[in-house]
């Protein structure tokens, strides 16, 4: 195993959603399993991204089978969920940096 990293909701969210940015998340994703590196994520992760989900299913980007395959599709992530978050915050924003694109001030996952 080579190391830890905090994986962000809106970074999982583009593993699962098509969005833009998703082949560079997927292709963290594919390094971080060649390089055995294990994925961290803070308790609330699961309902941020289920909820990102969620939302694009309601406002009608997703049908009802699409947002079934991309909670699947999480829930087969090889991710280590937290009891105790421990993410270097700095290090994670640095990771998520490139992957997001802050439109306002309030951003949604």
């Amino acid at each position: 195993m080579n190391g830890t990293i905090c994986i962000d909701a809106s970074v999982a969210a583009k593993w699962v959603l098509a969005e833009d940015d998703s082949e560079l998340a997927n292709s963290l994703l594919d390094q971080a399993m060649r390089d055995r590196t294990r994925l961290a994520a803070p308790p609330h992760f699961v309902a941020e991204v289920t909820s990102a989900v969620y939302r694009r299913l309601r406002l009608g980007y997703l049908v009802r089978e699409e947002a079934i395959e991309g909670v699947r599709k999480f829930a087969n992530l090889p991710f280590d969920l937290m009891k105790h978050v421990r993410c270097n915050v700095r290090r994670t924003r640095i990771i998520a940096s490139p992957l997001t694109k802050r439109t306002s001030r309030f951003r949604p996952i």
